[in-house]
């Protein structure tokens, strides 16, 4: 499945977010899917892990307008990082779990 609505200018999809606090943000679509499949209802998933590394939403299959919950996971920024070299080779180093989707 995929965003068909407002993108940004990297391609991630974009949607405008009224939280319940009343506070308004645009927000990547992905990290909407993610939070609301977990039930996260306020501005911001946790940016950081126990050993301070910056958290992402990645997608498994590299497909920046996807929005399969099936297809995302919250990771560390370097295991995101090494997902894109894993898609430029075209295929897995299988140094992080679970695999990309190559």
């Amino acid at each position: 499945m995929q965003w068909n609505g407002a993108c940004s200018e990297a391609g991630y999809g974009r949607k405008r977010v009224t939280w319940p606090d009343g506070k308004k943000t645009v927000e990547k679509t992905h990290r909407l899917v993610y939070m609301a499949h977990n039930k996260i209802l306020h501005p911001h998933l946790q940016n950081k892990n126990e050993y301070g590394e910056q958290l992402d939403v990645s997608h498994l299959c590299n497909n920046k307008k996807c929005i399969l919950i099936e297809h995302l996971v919250h990771e560390p920024h370097c295991i995101n990082m090494n997902r894109h070299e894993c898609f430029k080779k075209g295929n897995c180093s299988k140094l992080h779990y679970p695999y990309c989707m190559v």
